[in-house]
């Protein structure tokens, strides 16, 4: 059908549907510099904004091609993609809210949960970013990000060329048909 590969056919999806969020997070860019002005922010937080704005951009992208590749129906990739984004997004840390404060959960456990979670230096993450254990840093949950966003469009890729292909057409319910059996 094409000479393309998985990849390319992944990449180019994943650039088409991520230009609009792309330009859309650039547009916020003067509305964020307008703070720095006025003194609430430094140069350095509008640009950690911007970059975890991009982050998160890529990471929903990557989790909505991963869902894409591994549902055929667009209802059901719809709903896969987000409960992923919610589990890594709302579900971790508020997990490891829960293991540290309710189930007084080992360190170590707690500190797994807690680096597993993603994009503590989002508008949510910040708050519980006070909650947290001390061991996460902005720069490894924005780096985890960024992996576990190529971690799914490796995943993808490598579901692509399985799925492709149509399925045969399912024959459609009659009520006459179940009726006269």
């Amino acid at each position: 059908l094409t000479n393309l590969s998985p990849f390319e056919i992944v990449l180019g999806k994943l650039v088409a549907h991520a230009v609009v969020g792309f330009y859309t997070v650039l547009c916020a860019l003067p509305l964020l510099s307008i703070s720095m002005i006025f003194g609430g922010m430094r140069l350095t937080d509008v640009f950690m904004y911007v970059g975890s704005a991009l982050n998160v951009l890529f990471f929903s992208a990557a989790v909505g091609l991963f869902a894409s590749s591994f549902c055929r129906d667009k209802k059901r990739a719809s709903t896969l993609g987000t409960l992923i984004v919610m589990f890594f997004w709302l579900g971790l840390p508020s997990m490891t809210l829960l293991l540290t404060h309710v189930l007084k959960a080992p360190q170590w456990l707690v500190d797994l949960v807690a680096r597993l979670g993603v994009n503590l230096s989002s508008s949510f993450g910040v708050g519980l970013a006070r909650l947290m254990p001390p061991t996460v840093s902005t720069g490894w949950s924005l780096a985890w990000t960024h992996i576990l966003g190529w971690a799914l469009l490796g995943l993808a890729v490598w579901m692509l060329p399985g799925r492709w292909q149509d399925d045969p057409p399912r024959k459609k319910f009659a009520l006459r048909e179940a009726w006269n059996v």
